[in-house]
């Protein structure tokens, strides 16, 4: 039985890479350049799903507002 909520789930980069297929290196740098959602656990980067998600939306979303300006 599952006893963590979807939202709640936690990626490691290997996950991570192959949701947004994007190498690890890519992550790395996205991780060590800006304010990420990620922690280090027993020295494994572990992304919170939600986060990234919430993340690529936003970004989209300021993405739009540049068009035509």
């Amino acid at each position: 039985m599952e006893t963590r909520a979807a939202g709640n789930e936690m990626l490691t980069i290997k996950q991570l890479t192959a949701c947004l297929k994007v190498t690890e290196g890519t992550i790395y740098r996205i991780t060590a350049g800006k304010n990420t959602p990620a922690f280090k656990s027993c020295g494994t980067w572990r992304f919170a799903h939600a986060e990234i998600d919430s993340g690529i939306t936003q970004q989209s979303t300021e993405g739009l507002g540049t068009v035509g300006d």
